[in-house]
């Protein structure tokens, strides 16, 4: 299993890594309480694969080669962000260490952030810090790489390894300790933080001093370096994750300050004094890492130092708490605190008290407890509202009477339930969801004698369960729920009870058990024959949206475009004006004309929705924020991945303030753009995001709902991609698929794509006969459910060829290859990039047959699809030309493939 590095580069002077260095592809509020926008689901795994094909480009910069008036010697480190050269300066005459930009990370933003490095590391001036010396750019293939020429540390290791080696006692420890804090608090000074804390950025010389490296990540407070706050957005997570501070995870750069740095100081102290990380284990899986910084606390340090001083670990808890505010403020106050260690006077940092703990739990649930007060007070004031309206007709004063009396009730249950829960229970937190569970407790246990009793409590229970559920407590809620109906049979209250409970199943991902309910609504609807003029059209409308949305999940296109349809004609034949309804039919259509192949279409109906809603409600609206992310997920469908990134970063901090950062719909965002980050290529920010979905979602929705799948599904990529695990990878993608068979059966949509993943890992397994009966299953799920020509098939007889070819089944494959071109170009036209896809499986196949002339002949025409769509020096480009060349070179064609040589560029010298 995939598990986390702790220190990700291994030392000799500077952390040594291997010497190739490989580019890797990139590609380019509701109506009531319940009745919600469905969140748009996660791409799933095979739609953000299926679309390109695999490009590796393996670049080299030649030890002996100068740089400026450098000469590179050798290889001392990769990073994340480039690679690190030990090098000889001509003048003056020394010994430097010449820092690379990756040439696969040259992009525009990233540029920058180098560029920013440098700035950064020209205005520090401190002891303790590597000095900078020059900074410049080479062109290098298809681009210019900055580079820039630094102190080399000469016989240097990590600040851990020091203390391992040397065996320093605690006094010690702390004296090295207050040197780094030094030198991090000059970077805080100077509005500069490190985001990227860790033992390889703090290297000890021969002489024992600490030198900080790699301020290449820092988000500079002050606005004397232009475009400073642009380098690190939403969902561009920076850093070490093992070091990295909640609020880090998060990926929202408006949370990153000094005290950021401060929790990774405590980190790294924590270690050198313990060599152990405060929260992790060297062998965790990456799907925790995320979970268990957010939630997890440190084990205290006298677990392993008994001997170590009160005050010590006082100083290192105030540096690891999940809240910055209880933090330092910056290194320099926590250098001070060291120095008072040091000097045995008492320190500012002392143990948490109880007051401190309570306020911390309302802090830390305050968005949770928001959600479940609204829908609770909501509650209320429908019933008390009902019961102005009874006292203001003195015809029905019998009503009014019963009315104030249920309202009466109401609240008494209400205080009663609410005033025995804690923030503290024998000394620990409880969370929200207790709180909520012991009220929902108090009111089972109240007398429900009366009809009016038992439709309250039914009423009271179903506000209690929407507050789970909005809170993010999905399976308490649902259960809850359940509860509310059963109570609520044969009262008003029951259809509405109903309705929450179908979307609360919607949401859990059991969608048939939603759509069961859902028909059921509907069939005893005054709407079910179309009437005009019936009442609660409004709801009706509602019902036959959730209805829709249920059905879309289970690939019930037809019913559900039935039912969407009679949802329109009755707000058209009521003359309902209501802009929810209508921004809600819109995405609704929009994922049906996906399904059918019409993803032009279903882009227009997603613009079309999120005008509207920005429109009427807003752009930081949460009814809009979902139809953004429905826009998102249709541009990535359209291979607009620029569009659907920059929607991501707009709408991933406000979906995080506005729902809270746990809450299932900003995780469910999460899962999307980690999957898009994941086609970009950019594998640590993707892992990133994905281990917090992942972590956030076994919490919130359970280990059985289909997110879990598709995150498994995505997980299995990194594996398969960036890791080489294929066993790993295996074993999550069968889990995905046991997952989607229990709540969907065999013949579904979701099915076929985990499927064709499976084929996929099978593939790069050498495992041809499992391949073949994967890929032909989801070629047959898929053509069963979306008939002969929809893209998606397309795509799957894309995969199927490799495992024909692979069994000898030339012709089959041929005629796969010939099926899959024909419908990308009814679709798309004969210059898409779907297409290329499809191209290339041909040519494969022509090379298997010894038709070399045809293989060249579809591979140059990939080649000028490439280059109309993207440019010519764009990497999909630059990777087709190589495969052309190769191919021309196979074939005796030297002058051809000199001449397509000849564009990748010179800089090979």
């Amino acid at each position: 299993m995939l598990c986390v590095e702790f220190e990700t580069m291994q030392n000799n002077s500077y952390p040594v890594h291997n010497d190739r260095l490989v580019k890797k592809e990139k590609t380019t509020a509701a109506l009531h309480p319940h009745d919600e926008t469905t969140d748009p689901e996660p791409l799933s795994v095979d739609e953000s694969f299926g679309l390109t094909a695999g490009i590796s480009i393996y670049s080299e910069i030649a030890l002996g080669r100068r740089l400026g008036n450098v000469r590179l010697d050798r290889i001392i480190a990769d990073g994340g962000m480039g690679r690190v050269y030990e090098g000889t300066q001509e003048s003056p005459a020394r010994k430097v260490a010449v820092k690379v930009l990756r040439p696969d990370r040259s992009t525009p933003e990233l540029i920058r952030r180098f560029s920013l490095e440098v700035d950064v590391l020209g205005k520090l001036r401190h002891p303790f810090i590597a000095q900078i010396y020059t900074a410049s750019t080479y062109h290098f293939e298809h681009c210019d790489i900055p580079y820039f020429v630094m102190e080399y540390i000469e016989h240097s290791q990590s600040i851990t390894d020091y203390v391992i080696r040397k065996n320093l006692n605690q006094q010690d420890c702390l004296i090295l300790f207050r040197d780094v804090c030094r030198a991090i608090g000059q970077g805080h000074a100077n509005g500069i933080i490190h985001r990227d804390i860790k033992p390889n950025n703090v290297l000890v010389d021969n002489a024992g001093q600490p030198k900080v490296i790699d301020f290449g990540i820092a988000r500079v407070i002050d606005t004397d370096v232009p475009d400073a706050t642009a380098a690190t957005t939403m969902g561009n997570i920076l850093g070490t994750t093992a070091y990295m501070s909640p609020e880090q995870l998060d990926g929202d750069c408006g949370k990153v300050d000094a005290r950021t740095d401060v929790y990774a100081l405590g980190t790294l102290l924590y270690k050198m004094l313990t060599g152990h990380h405060p929260l992790l284990s060297s062998g965790i899986p990456v799907h925790e890492i995320a979970r268990v910084i957010h939630e997890d606390f440190p084990k205290p340090l006298k677990m392993y130092r008994p001997d170590i001083k009160k005050d010590t670990c006082s100083v290192v808890d105030k540096c690891l708490l999940k809240e910055k505010w209880g933090r330092y403020s910056n290194a320099m106050e926590l250098g001070d605190d060291i120095e008072r260690l040091l000097d045995g006077v008492p320190v500012l940092a002392k143990p948490v008290s109880l007051p401190e703990k309570v306020v911390r739990f309302v802090r830390r649930h305050r968005v949770v407890s928001a959600a479940a007060a609204t829908a609770i007070i909501a509650t209320i004031i429908g019933i008390t509202g009902v019961t102005s309206f009874a006292l203001k007709a003195s015809q029905q004063a019998t009503i009014a009477q019963e009315k104030k009396q249920q309202a009466d009730t109401t609240l008494a249950l209400l205080i009663d339930a609410f005033r025995s829960p804690e923030p503290l229970r024998n000394g620990f937190e409880i969370t929200v969801v207790e709180m909520l569970s012991q009220a929902a407790e108090k009111i089972r246990n109240q007398d429900s004698g009366s009809p009016q009793s038992k439709e309250t409590q039914a009423v009271l229970l179903e506000a209690i369960g929407l507050a789970l559920r909005n809170s993010g407590a999905l399976v308490e809620g649902l259960e809850i729920l359940k509860e509310a109906k059963q109570r609520s049979e044969g009262t008003d209250a029951n259809r509405s009870i109903s309705s929450a409970l179908a979307s609360c199943y919607a949401t859990l991902g059991n969608y048939g058990a939603s759509e069961d309910l859902y028909q059921i609504l509907w069939k005893n609807s005054e709407h079910h024959e179309n009437t005009v003029g019936a009442k609660n059209a409004v709801e009706s409308v509602n019902i036959l949206l959730g209805l829709t949305e249920a059905q879309l999940r289970l690939g019930k296109y037809t019913d559900a475009e039935k039912h969407v349809d009679e949802a329109m004609s009755i707000i058209e034949q009521n003359r309902i004006d209501d802009q929810r309804l209508c921004v809600r039919i819109l995405n609704a259509k929009g994922r049906l004309k996906y399904s059918q192949g019409q993803s032009d279409a279903a882009l227009r109906l997603h613009t079309k929705a999120v005008a509207l809603s920005e429109t009427y409600f807003g752009q930081d609206d949460p009814f809009t924020i979902r139809s953004l992310s429905s826009l998102a997920q249709s541009a990535i469908k359209n291979r607009d991945l620029d569009h659907a990134q920059n929607i991501y970063l707009r709408t991933l901090p406000i979906a995080s303030r506005i729902f809270g950062e746990n809450n299932y719909k900003t995780l469910l965002m999460c899962t999307s753009y980690g999957q898009l980050l994941l086609q970009l290529g950019r594998y640590e920010e993707a892992l990133l995001l994905l281990n917090r979905a992942r972590s956030g979602s076994l919490k919130n929705l359970g280990d059985t709902h289909p997110n879990i799948a598709v995150i498994n599904g995505s997980l299995a990529r990194i594996l398969i991609e960036h890791e080489k695990d294929y066993a790993s990878a295996e074993k999550l993608i069968l889990q995905s698929l046991s997952i989607q068979e229990n709540i969907f059966g065999r013949n579904h949509l979701q099915v076929a794509e985990t499927l064709a993943t499976l084929a996929w890992c099978y593939n790069v397994q050498g495992k041809m006969e499992e391949a073949h009966d994967a890929s032909i299953e989801s070629l047959e799920i898929r053509r069963t459910i979306l008939g002969l020509e929809h893209p998606d098939v397309a795509h799957s007889l894309v995969k199927v060829i490799p495992s024909e070819l692979a069994l000898g089944n030339i012709q089959y494959a041929e005629q796969c290859a010939n099926e899959a071109i024909a419908i990308f170009e009814k679709h798309y036209g004969d210059m898409s990039f779907p297409l290329t896809s499809a191209l290339g499986a041909l040519c494969r196949v022509r090379i298997a047959q010894g038709r070399n002339k045809d293989a060249i002949s579809l591979a140059t025409r990939s080649v000028k699809i490439h280059e109309q769509l993207f440019g010519s020096s764009n990497p999909k480009t630059f990777s087709s030309i190589q495969q052309l060349v190769r191919l021309l070179h196979a074939n005796g064609k030297t002058q051809e493939a000199n001449t397509y040589e000849a564009r990748l560029g010179d800089d090979k010298k």
